[in-house]
């Protein structure tokens, strides 16, 4: 099965070294494509150099869930309609530089709700690592300075990246077998 990259055009080396991904649509494909990791990283770093971090998308950024861990809601700093809706937007800012994933997650002891999780994307917590200081004291990001490193933060090996897709395609046809 042949597959093109979103961000380049060319056929994604990963389906073509991995063999048990024939017979899988499309869509689910891209799913499990570790895209955030490859070719798709760079154009995402490269995209920041237009993105200006308010208070509320700092905040974010500093409180939310490592790449590795689960969604964690991160509060609203203050109540009231309007603050509850900025709060909201600055979420959907970072989600949408690639900076954060969002999850409806269950909180609550004895009556459930469902809130909005946060976690860091692999990209997100490399910019954390990288400019942590400067979003904790508002000062100005100047992303050209630290677009080649998180370039090679963010973006893994090939072999590892077949591994990972590998991995994924095995959990999947496990998955569905059941």
């Amino acid at each position: 099965m042949s597959f093109t990259c979103q961000t380049n055009h060319h056929l994604c080396q990963l389906v073509e070294a991995v063999s048990g991904s024939s017979g899988i649509s499309t869509e689910r494909l891209r799913q499990l494509l570790p895209c955030g990791s490859c070719h798709g990283s760079e154009s995402q770093v490269l995209a920041l150099s237009g993105v200006r971090l308010g208070s509320h998308e700092r905040r974010i950024l500093l409180a939310a869930a490592m790449a590795d861990h689960n969604h964690r809601v991160v509060p609203s700093p203050a109540s009231g309609r309007s603050a509850a809706e900025a709060h909201r937007r600055a979420q959907r800012k970072l989600a949408g530089a690639g900076l954060v994933s969002l999850k409806q997650v269950l909180t609550g002891n004895g009556r459930l709700r469902r809130k909005t999780g946060v976690r860091l994307t692999p990209l997100g917590q490399a910019v954390v690592e990288k400019v942590g200081e400067e979003l904790a004291a508002g000062k100005p990001i100047r992303w050209q300075k630290y677009q080649p490193a998180l370039v090679s933060d963010v973006r893994r090996p090939l072999d590892e990246l077949v591994a990972s897709f590998k991995e994924a395609v095995e959990d999947y046809r496990n998955m569905i077998r059941f």
